[in-house]
């Protein structure tokens, strides 16, 4: 439409006949000079336009659009890819957020149950030195042998010095050891535990 209407001008301006004082035909055969060069750039470079739509138009699979028809498809075509692009991010965070929070979970789980462990370990150590410190209190003779326990061991020793020795060995030890007691009980001094003659 504008390269027809430059040549309309121009065809205008070139057959009209004007009088000495008009000064519209010379203007527009100077605005007619100046503008034809650019008109015809500007169809050039819409029909190349026009030629590489239609080669789009045809490699998308589309049908024969105007530009301005197909821009906007690929202006849809981007913001729709961005919302999709938007909402896998979305649903990978919320994955990564679940996964976090499921591993949390299982930390404080895990915690929880040494935790459980540990006390249930420190209450039964407890309860046993409980037990062990009122027998210990209930008992006090069992930490030091009593007489009992003195008594069996000197039988003990007998019994085991009898099965070692012959009766014989064990009256000569025996007489030993009664010489030994008498020696001390007569030793010097001993006249003063003697009881005063009459």
């Amino acid at each position: 439409k504008l390269a027809s209407g430059v040549r309309r001008v121009g065809n205008e301006v070139e057959k009209k006949i004007y009088a000495a004082n008009d000064r519209f035909v010379p203007v527009m055969k100077d605005f007619h000079a100046q503008v034809e060069p650019g008109t015809k750039k500007l169809v050039a470079q819409a029909n190349k336009m026009e030629d590489t739509t239609t080669r789009l138009c045809k490699a998308y699979g589309e049908k024969k659009c105007r530009p301005e028809e197909l821009l906007s498809k690929f202006a849809l075509f981007a913001r729709e890819f961005r919302g999709a692009l938007h909402a896998i991010d979305k649903e990978e965070a919320d994955k990564e957020e679940k996964r976090r929070k499921d591993a949390e979970a299982a930390e404080r789980k895990k915690l929880a149950a040494e935790r459980k462990k540990r006390r249930a370990s420190q209450n039964a150590e407890a309860e046993k030195n409980a037990k062990s410190n009122q027998l210990a209190a209930a008992s006090p003779r069992l930490r030091s042998p009593s007489a009992k326990q003195r008594k069996d061991k000197i039988i003990d020793a007998l019994v085991d010095d009898m099965v070692r020795f012959s009766a014989k060995d064990m009256l000569k030890k025996l007489k030993k050891k009664r010489h030994r007691t008498k020696n001390k009980m007569e030793g010097p001094g001993s006249s003063m535990l003697k009881p005063p003659q009459q």
